[in-house]
């Protein structure tokens, strides 16, 4: 699931701590920098631990989830990998033969820091800053991975089935309209979800929505009405029961607690 300031933007970034996720894919590379803490990484199905230092690196298509551990903080960078041309080929054609690095460049930590300040404050021409940040931080990530190429045409139907919802999850949704387009039976885009991602259908479009409506509520000044149609809610009813099913609060309080945190 990709998060943004906007669905138009192709860049996020920010302080966390608290980094659990459900297990999903995207097109975007997802990089975490632990501060504090340990957390365990499940990506395609191999299990790694992370801790304080060191940096998850995931790459496009991966299947991956996150389990804190224990209290951590760090930052999260979600992007696209076509911002950076400069390695696009490489993230498109490859994948890592293990996503943990343990840099032990300072600067390192200083480049997260201030990516994420960046997209906090937003100063003039941020974007830019962004950029050049972000180019700095892959040119000293990238030469720690040792890779291997993939076959980036035969994604898995599991797989096109997952990125087509992290996709489109603000649209209408069903098992009858994936089962028609990816050409397999409804029971089979089920098991998809219940085998990879061990929730139902309904509620993985859900988890999506509200992951999206949680960014948007601490980053977006629009109002939570707004909010609830932009994530694909047509209504405030079922999208205040859904955000407290997950999240324990409503939108409303959720929004004055981050902005009380900020």
């Amino acid at each position: 699931m990709i998060l943004y300031e906007n669905k138009g933007d192709s860049f996020y970034a920010e302080r966390r701590r608290v980094f659990n996720t459900n297990p999903h894919l995207h097109h975007h590379l997802e990089i975490l920098y632990i501060s504090q803490g340990e957390m365990e990484a499940v990506i395609n199905d191999e299990v790694y631990r992370a801790a304080a230092g060191d940096v998850v690196f995931v790459f496009p298509n991966q299947i991956h989830a996150f389990t804190d551990l224990t209290p951590i903080r760090g930052h999260i960078i979600i992007a696209s990998p076509d911002d950076f041309p400069e390695f696009v080929t490489l993230f498109k054609s490859n994948l890592p033969i293990s996503p943990i690095l343990h840099p032990e460049n300072k600067e390192i930590h200083n480049l997260f820091r201030n990516i994420s300040q960046a997209m906090q404050k937003k100063p003039p021409y941020y974007r830019e800053i962004q950029r050049g940040y972000s180019l700095a931080l892959l040119s000293l990530l990238v030469p720690m991975m040792e890779l291997h190429p993939q076959n980036t045409l035969n994604l898995s139907i599991a797989q096109q089935v997952l990125l087509y919802c992290d996709e489109h999850y603000t649209e209408p949704l069903s098992l009858e309209l994936l089962s028609r387009r990816f050409g397999v039976s409804r029971f089979y885009i089920s098991h998809v979800f219940s085998d990879k991602i061990k929730i139902n259908f309904n509620n993985y479009v859900h988890m999506l929505r509200i992951q999206a409506a949680k960014q948007l509520l601490r980053h977006d000044s629009r109002s939570v009405t707004e909010i609830a149609y932009l994530v694909g809610y047509n209504n405030m009813r079922s999208f205040n029961r859904r955000f407290f099913a997950a999240i324990g609060t409503t939108p409303s309080d959720y929004r004055r607690l981050h902005t009380a945190e900020s």
